[in-house]
C-alpha cells in the first residue's frame, strides 16, 4: 500500500515538473521566434503563421503605432530584423525601384536605396517592386525583372 502511494506521488511530481518544463520551453521558443524577426516572405518558416500570442485580433488604422507614405507603389510584404522594417516600392512614372529601411518603433526612414531601372511592361496588379525582400544576418536581398526580362538581384 505504501509503495503504491509513494509511486503515485512520484508520478505526480514528475508530471508537474514535465508540465513546467514544457511551458518554459514553449516560452523560450516564442521568445526566440520574436527575436529572430520576420526575415522573409510569409515569415520565419514560410507558412505565414506566427505563434505569437501578442498579435491583434482586430486591426484598425486608428490603432496603428505609425503609418508612412511610400515614395512609390508597394506590394511587397514587409520583413523585419530587430528594430528595422524593410519594404520595396516602385515609381510608376519612371520604373525606378526603391528599397527602404524604416525603424519598427516609429516608421522613420533610416535609409533608402534607389535602383534606376527602365520602365517596362508589367502586370496591371503589380508595381515595379512587388517582390518581398529577404534578410540574413548582414544583408538585405531584393530581386526584380528588368526591361529585358533578366532577373536582377541586389544585396
Amino acid at each position: 500500500m505504501f509503495a503504491a502511494i509513494f509511486c503515485r506521488r512520484v508520478l505526480r511530481v514528475l508530471a508537474v515538473c514535465f508540465s513546467i518544463s514544457a511551458v518554459a520551453s514553449l516560452a523560450a521558443a516564442q521568445e526566440a521566434e520574436d527575436k529572430a524577426g520576420w526575415w522573409r516572405f510569409r515569415g520565419p518558416n514560410g507558412s505565414g503563421v506566427s505563434s505569437s500570442t501578442r498579435l491583434p485580433v482586430k486591426w484598425t488604422v486608428e490603432e496603428a503605432d505609425w503609418r508612412v507614405q511610400l515614395p512609390g507603389v508597394g506590394h511587397c510584404s514587409p520583413v523585419i530584423r530587430g528594430n528595422h522594417v524593410f519594404v520595396t516600392c516602385g515609381e510608376e512614372d519612371s520604373g525606378h525601384r526603391q528599397l527602404l529601411c524604416l525603424t519598427a518603433d516609429s516608421g522613420q526612414v533610416v535609409w533608402k536605396h534607389t535602383i534606376g531601372e527602365a520602365k517596362h511592361r508589367k502586370h496591371s496588379l503589380n508595381s515595379f517592386a512587388s517582390s518581398t525582400p529577404a534578410l540574413d544576418a548582414e544583408r538585405v536581398y531584393v530581386s526584380w525583372v528588368d526591361a529585358e526580362n533578366q532577373l536582377q538581384v541586389k544585396a
